[in-house]
């Protein structure tokens, strides 16, 4: 793992019961006018993991709620600070 603070992650990914499915993640976040942008990039060993990978929606469930989470916790600050 490489972490490149406050900006970057590299991470090598084994997932347990697809062998083929290895990648590496890299994460970096960026700020431009108070908003923190992410972006996400995985790099599969070859075109079967990366084909494996996709017939999941994990990923894009884990993004649902993590919006969902990052929404309420808006929301929440928002009621403390009008408070």
């Amino acid at each position: 793992m490489e972490v490149g603070r406050p900006t970057r992650t590299v991470e090598t990914w084994l997932f347990e019961g697809w062998p083929d499915a290895e990648a590496v993640e890299t994460v970096e976040l960026h700020e431009a006018n108070g908003v923190t942008k992410v972006t996400m990039n995985m790099a599969f060993r070859d075109k079967a993991g990366r084909d494996h990978m996709t017939k999941s929606d994990g990923q894009e469930d884990s993004f649902d709620k993590m919006e969902d989470l990052l929404r309420s916790l808006l929301d929440q600050e928002g009621a403390v600070a009008g408070s």
